[in-house]
């Protein structure tokens, strides 16, 4: 899975590198980051999985919110009776963001975000489901050199999967750390 979700991560931000130019001269601008951080499931899920993650948000400047999606992808280890046992989400976020940049360029932006997010969840060798749920986020985020954004994520997304008895949460608590590009 790890490796699918990277190789994904890498083909979607082709498109925003490329052009990153001819956007600059227009009238929209945006943001694609790469999230690095912990996420802490809902039960039955392990706590405090690696998380990684691409963020992307585009819009007209003069719209008041901007376009959002991402895709997370989280997993931890830990052991039981039979041994070593991987679990394992991943979310796919369409939403909307707020962004109140402030100035002088150099000050930090705040922004909040909502929407809804398609999960996925595995613990090896015993549950695989998937969901549709949604999520809150929000966080701050510099622009250095014009281009360089360096920031913090903070965010809540729920969706359950009833496919079970259990009812396997695969939402949680993420917190992450995130740089990337602004144009």
């Amino acid at each position: 899975m790890k490796k699918r979700f990277l190789i994904f991560v890498l083909v979607m931000s082709i498109p925003f590198i490329i052009t990153n130019q001819s956007y600059a001269a227009s009238d929209w601008t945006g943001n694609i980051n790469l999230a690095l951080g912990e996420k802490w499931p809902v039960y039955p899920l392990p706590d405090n999985q690696k998380e990684v993650g691409l963020n992307v948000d585009f819009g007209k400047k003069s719209w008041p919110l901007h376009i959002a999606f991402a895709i997370l992808g989280s997993s931890s280890s830990y052991t039981e009776d039979e041994g070593s046992i991987t679990a394992s989400t991943s979310e796919l976020r369409f939403g909307a963001n707020k962004i109140w940049e402030t100035a002088p360029a150099k000050q930090p932006c705040i922004y909040l975000g909502c929407g809804l997010a398609l999960t996925h969840g595995e613990v090896e060798h015993q549950w695989d489901g998937q969901s549709i749920g949604g999520y809150v986020n929000g966080g701050i985020f510099w622009t250095l050199a014009e281009h360089y954004n360096l920031g913090i994520d903070l965010g809540y997304s729920k969706a359950t999967d009833h496919s079970s008895h259990v009812g396997f949460g695969m939402g949680g608590g993420h917190a992450t750390l995130f740089f990337g590009y602004h144009w």
